[in-house]
């Protein structure tokens, strides 16, 4: 009778290890899907960002449509290839000047406007006590223009490996490591002379 209490007693540990190891083979996959659910939050979070400036520049290019010129020829001392970008590890460097029709007051609205949008893509709207930090990783915006309108991207890294952005939208290219890092958002804008003639 005392072995059979033994066989008994081996057994339930032998049940209560098998349920631990059952239990943290449940635990870490709740983990992992937690930890990939926050990188989907934040990924989305960082596009709804991205659309949030895309839209802000768009609209005061718009309302500013006789200085349009001046948001996609911009001087910017950062670059990646042939495209100027501004945001992270960028400025601008001179102002739009007056000429043609571009007054001296859509000149200046028109270079506020790009400062206040680098500003934003740098992190001026989210800043704790030392420094901006951002809503996205390493933002960077660009304005160009051909025969289709005014093309406005908005780059920034992610944190997990996807494809890369088609090479039309080149906005921070070649910034960010391997390109499957690079994500792209881009907004075509059309501008049209309201100006009536009679």
């Amino acid at each position: 009778m005392v072995a059979i209490n033994r066989q008994q007693a081996g057994f339930t540990l032998i049940e209560v290890l098998v349920a631990l190891i059952v239990f943290l083979i449940g635990f870490l996959g709740v983990a992992s899907l937690s930890m990939r659910a926050n990188q989907a939050e934040f990924e989305s979070y960082q596009r709804a960002q991205a659309l949030v400036l895309i839209d802000d520049i768009a609209q005061k290019l718009r309302a500013n449509q006789d200085a349009a010129s001046c948001y996609y020829s911009y001087t910017a001392n950062g670059s990646s290839g042939t495209v100027s970008y501004l945001g992270v590890g960028s400025t601008i460097s001179g102002s739009c000047t007056a000429s043609g029709s571009i007054t001296t007051d859509t000149a200046a609205m028109a270079t506020a406007d790009l400062q206040d949008w680098a500003g934003q893509l740098q992190g001026a709207a989210v800043s704790n006590a030392s420094s901006s930090v951002g809503a996205m990783i390493g933002a960077r915006g660009c304005i160009t223009q051909d025969t289709s309108g005014v093309l406005i991207q908005v780059a920034w890294q992610a944190k997990t490996a996807t494809t890369a952005p088609p090479a039309a939208l080149s906005c921070g290219a070649n910034l960010y490591g391997s390109e499957t890092y690079r994500r792209v958002m881009a907004r075509w804008v059309q501008t049209v002379n309201l100006t009536p003639t009679y």
